[in-house]
This record gives structure tokens, C-alpha cells and sequence, in this order.
């Protein structure tokens, strides 16, 4: 499958059908000792890319799927080799490489303009690009197409006089 074509196409009709960032923010890092402590809050910025990968726990093969934004892109990417190399060293079971899919919201322009507010999420593939990492999740807001035109009544021209006509 090549970059530019498009993998699924979802509708979404309500706010909460947007996928969110699974990732998390420290804002008191855990003891590097123990592990154990620390204080943070999730991410919730809107995803800007879905990773899915397959995990080897407990002897059998789990899907792992993860919506990331692109501040949590990398610590996902690095955490899962880190996993599947770790599962080569202990089990000696090789893990198929993550597939990494970049997600585009688009307002549905036909709908919006008769009212209905309806965005369309896109997939297509992103294993093989090279993707902007940030260091702050700064997804752009939603678009919002352009505003429609007012078609209030307006007066028009006067109309003509009519002359009367005698004969």
C-alpha cells in the first residue's frame, strides 16, 4: 500500500469519537530506584497517528493498538522495541515490526452546510515516511470550513409604474 492512498475512511459525528492521545504526562517523575511514586495526568491531546502492534504475553499473542500524538510518537515507538527485543532475548519469539498509520480529520463540507456537523477520519499509512516529531502535542484544531453565505431577503428593485392609458 503506497503512502497517499487512504486505508479506512470513518465518519464521526460526535466529539468524543475522536481518537485521543493514550500517552502520559509526568509532572512529578517516579523514584528512579524503585519505580514506585510520581504524579502526572493523560495526554487527551486529539491523535495524530495509530500504532498497532502484536505483544507475546503469557505465551500467546495479544494486539496491542495505541493512539499516540506526535509528542508520545517516539516514547511509544522505543518502548515497543525495547519490548520486542527483550521477548527475542527471553522467548526467542520474533515480533512482526508495528504499523504505524497517520490519522487526518477533515470536516464534511456538504454536511456542515446543511447543518450537520460530521468530520471524516482518515488512515493511511505511515511505516515508510518520516514523520515530524514534536516536543509539545500541538495538533491544529479541526477546520472549520468556510462560513456559509447569509441568503436573508433583500428589497429589490422598485417595481415600474404603469402608465394608464386612456383612449
Amino acid at each position: 500500500m503506497s503512502s497517499s492512498d487512504p486505508r479506512t475512511r470513518r465518519v464521526i459525528t460526535r466529539a468524543w469519537q475522536i481518537p485521543t492521545c493514550e500517552g502520559w504526562i509526568w509532572s512529578i517523575e517516579p523514584d528512579p530506584e524503585t519505580g514506585l511514586g510520581g504524579a502526572g495526568h493523560a495526554c487527551k491531546a486529539r491523535a495524530s497517528h495509530h500504532i498497532a502492534a502484536v505483544r507475546y504475553t503469557g505465551g500467546a499473542h495479544t494486539p496491542a493498538d495505541r493512539d499516540v500524538c506526535r509528542a508520545h510518537l517516539a516514547a511509544e515507538l522505543d518502548h515497543l522495541r525495547r519490548e520486542h527485543a527483550w521477548t527475542w532475548r527471553l522467548q526467542r519469539v520474533a515480533m512482526p515490526a508495528p504499523t504505524i498509520t497517520a490519522l487526518t480529520l477533515t470536516v464534511d463540507v456538504r454536511g456542515w452546510a446543511h447543518g450537520h456537523k460530521r468530520w471524516h477520519l482518515t488512515e493511511t499509512d505511515a511505516t515508510t515516511t518520516v514523520i515530524a516529531l514534536e516536543l509539545f502535542s500541538t495538533s491544529p484544531p479541526i477546520p472549520t470550513p468556510p462560513p456559509r453565505r447569509d441568503r436573508t431577503a433583500r428589497p429589490g428593485a422598485p417595481a415600474p409604474q404603469l402608465a394608464l392609458f386612456t383612449l
